[in-house]
């Protein structure tokens, strides 16, 4: 059994068009590092990448895709 956990942030989705239409983009990228939110399409790479028989060994781990966030 391998367990791995994909931790997404901020995600540019409708939710978060949703916010930044409230607040703006500047407020929804605040606290992201690298300035920006992540795509839908970034996580699913992420994911394709994780279940690749060749990544067999990386197990247990959670995969914070956040742009940096939790680092501050």
């Amino acid at each position: 059994v391998t367990a791995v956990a994909i931790a997404p942030g901020w995600v540019r989705t409708e939710m978060a068009e949703d916010f930044i239409a409230r607040h703006g983009e500047a407020a929804a990228v605040a606290d992201i590092p690298i300035g920006a939110m992540a795509t839908p399409d970034e996580v699913a790479e992420l994911t394709a990448f994780v279940l690749r028989p060749s990544q067999r060994s990386l197990n247990g781990a959670t995969l914070d895709v956040n742009g940096g966030s939790y680092i501050r």
